[in-house]
């Protein structure tokens, strides 16, 4: 086996940015003029920084990476801002996509972009936060019961400039699943009806497995302020195996591990991961 050292670049220089100040885009990728990269470093700085671009609106942006005299040189292609001129919605029946002043139960208040309304600006246009806005709408639609409802989009259409662009989400709510009955079984120490009172869930109620989670931990509770404490089998935590995803900067992560004691945070996690789409 033979090792050798990697050669590191010793400084860095950012051309072509007009947006964006060059110690915004250093902060962004976690470094700074002096810092020592080597190759992968410094290929890693360069996706950190297109991600920042397109993030914030710059769709077409691209950066090049050359390496001159052990300097590491980053050509940035800006490309128009590009924001949000509309956002139609089709498929939904069961809720509106905007109400009056935003007053009530609609689609978008759950959305991080919007898009242009009277003398407001559109969002800046992120692919991302796009798909994130999706996930938010898949899980607004499984809380209220509607289980196999499918939410994507169609390919955004750009306008001649590229300074602007039209989005149209496709929404397949499926049918509406309701409690049709309530019951506990197993109870010895307490009337069953006092056990029943503890759950909020009713027969007529939009079915989620968030509520069957609560009303199980509402018992669970009951039991344990009367003495009994939770038997081993009654879990008190999940342990997930996550798949590879990207973190929030859009690097790529693994499988790993993680442990989820909140039901809430289990269900956010069910709604990016395990849902369809």
């Amino acid at each position: 086996m033979k090792v050798t050292a990697e050669q590191t670049s010793g400084a860095i220089e950012i051309r072509g940015n007009v947006a964006f100040e060059k110690k915004d885009l250093l902060e962004a990728a976690y470094v700074t003029f002096s810092a020592s990269l080597d190759k992968l470093a410094r290929e890693r700085v360069a996706r950190d920084l297109l991600t920042f671009y397109k993030d914030r609106g710059y769709v077409f942006a691209d950066v090049r990476l050359t390496t001159v005299d052990q300097t590491a040189i980053y050509d940035v292609m800006e490309g128009p801002l590009v924001r949000i001129r509309s956002m139609a919605f089709e498929g939904n029946k069961a809720f509106p996509a905007r109400t009056f002043l935003g007053f009530g139960t609609h689609l978008t208040q759950v959305m991080e972009l919007h898009d242009k309304f009277l003398f407001f600006r559109g969002s800046e246009y992120s692919e991302r936060k796009l798909r994130q806005d999706l996930v938010q709408l898949r899980k607004f639609y499984r809380e209220r019961g509607y289980l196999d409802a499918v939410v994507e989009y169609s390919p955004p259409k750009f306008s001649e400039s590229g300074s602007a662009v039209d989005l149209v989400i496709l929404i397949d709510e499926g049918r509406l699943y309701r409690v049709a009955s309530v019951d506990v079984k197993g109870v010895k120490s307490f009337p069953k009806s006092e056990v029943l009172s503890k759950v909020k869930l009713k027969p007529g109620d939009p079915y989620t497995w968030e509520s069957v989670i609560a009303d199980f931990r509402a018992i669970q509770r009951f039991y344990g302020e009367h003495g009994y404490p939770k038997h081993p089998s009654l879990k008190d935590s999940w342990r997930i195996v996550i798949p590879r995803d990207h973190d929030s900067r859009g690097r790529d992560r693994g499988p790993r591990r993680r442990r989820v004691r909140d039901p809430r945070e289990l269900a956010e996690v069910r709604a990016r991961y395990l849902d369809p789409g």
